[in-house]
């Protein structure tokens, strides 16, 4: 996986690697484990983080929020938060799905 620059410049600059999307990992003395910029040939860019769930076998990757939404710093945040929440047994998108579904009831009633 190729580092991630930490300056916003060229994080602008950033290309996906040949037609496929890229994965820009994280880097520096402020890093997060998993936290990566995933680039896509079209240009878009996500933060991403490959973390494994409570009762999940393997690893899998979770947005967190586009790449202009969001700063690299802001990015690093919301990913501490979700490692943290792993930690604590906590499955942040099974939580997410109930704040939806609840959004949801409250907009039906």
């Amino acid at each position: 996986m190729p580092a991630l620059p930490t300056q916003k410049y060229r994080m602008d600059a950033l290309e996906a690697i040949g037609d496929r999307q890229t994965d820009f990992g994280d880097t520096g003395t402020h890093k997060v484990a998993g936290l990566s910029l995933r680039v896509s040939p079209s240009g878009a860019k996500k933060w991403t983080i490959t973390a494994r769930r409570p009762g999940a076998k393997n690893p899998s990757r979770y947005a967190l929020g586009d790449y202009g939404d969001m700063s690299l710093t802001e990015a690093r945040e919301r990913a501490r938060d979700w490692k943290e929440k792993l930690r604590q047994g906590i499955d942040p998108v099974a939580e997410k799905k109930k704040a939806q579904v609840a959004a949801a009831a409250r907009m039906e009633s």
